[in-house]
């Protein structure tokens, strides 16, 4: 959760500066009202699959690689503390 909270703000740095402020506000909309729609969606699909967190996790990548992300995406500062922090949730994850 801290990294998605840090990663929203950091896109709206992003959006304002690329001219696209104005989707992502929209795409925030759009997700406040679908909230109840995906939350029971979200139930049943983790009531008819069991995986664990740590198994979810191997299947995702530390790597800003989006073209839309811009000079964020190029950052080598953001890169190592995105994977710092990843090499931190898995560990965590893997203790489980």
């Amino acid at each position: 959760m801290p990294a998605l909270l840090a990663t929203e703000i950091a896109l709206v740095v992003v959006a304002a500066a690329g001219g696209w402020l104005p989707q992502k506000l929209a795409a925030w909309g759009e997700t406040l009202v679908a909230i109840p729609r995906l939350l029971r969606e979200r139930r049943a699909i983790q009531d008819s699959r069991a995986i664990g967190a740590g198994e979810f996790a191997a299947a995702l990548t530390n790597d800003l690689d989006s073209p839309y992300l811009g000079a964020a995406a190029r950052s080598r500062a953001l890169r190592l503390a995105l994977r710092a922090y990843w090499a931190i949730v898995t560990r965590v994850l893997d203790a489980r």
